[in-house]
């Protein structure tokens, strides 16, 4: 499932994401903390292990004021991407930054959420894939193994 939150700011620091991942920490912890500690904490000790979610942040920016001050002056708003498997963090993330968007965090003002919807039409045609192996082996000098992917049928993407 995916997430799309539009913001505003006036600038970001160079290491953005930090501030990013913040606020989706933020977000997870303010709609249910046992899930936080669940993904955050092993034995009261900081989990390292992989979170089920990725994120990208883009916004347009200044790239002259970008050398001089080091900073990311945005000319216009930005969009943070979400992504999860997870219907619960899905959740969570919404309802979290849903209460985050009425405070102000640092310069950053949330001011909309959509969901976006991918539709697969698959055409009238099954589907066959085949993988065929062909030419292995080594020789003396170099180690060649071709490769043939043949697709008989695409999706097409709305």
């Amino acid at each position: 499932m995916r997430l799309k939150v539009m913001f505003r700011a006036d600038a970001l620091p160079i290491f953005y994401r930090h501030l990013f991942m913040g606020i989706i920490k933020e977000a997870i912890r303010k709609t249910d903390n046992e899930y936080y500690q669940h993904l955050y904490f092993y034995q009261h000790k900081t989990n390292k292990a992989a979170r089920p979610f990725c994120f990208a942040v883009r916004f347009p920016f200044d790239r002259v004021k970008l050398k001089e001050k080091e900073r990311f002056y945005l000319q216009g708003p930005g969009q943070l991407h979400l992504s999860t498997p997870d219907p619960f963090l899905f959740t969570c993330l919404y309802n979290g930054l849903l209460k985050i968007k009425k405070e102000k965090i640092i310069n950053i003002y949330i001011y909309s959420f959509s969901i976006p919807l991918n539709i697969f039409k698959p055409s009238s045609e099954p589907s066959i894939f085949s993988l065929a192996l062909s030419g292995c082996g080594i020789n003396p000098n170099t180690f060649f193994c071709s490769l043939q992917i043949q697709t008989m049928q695409r999706l097409n993407i709305l």
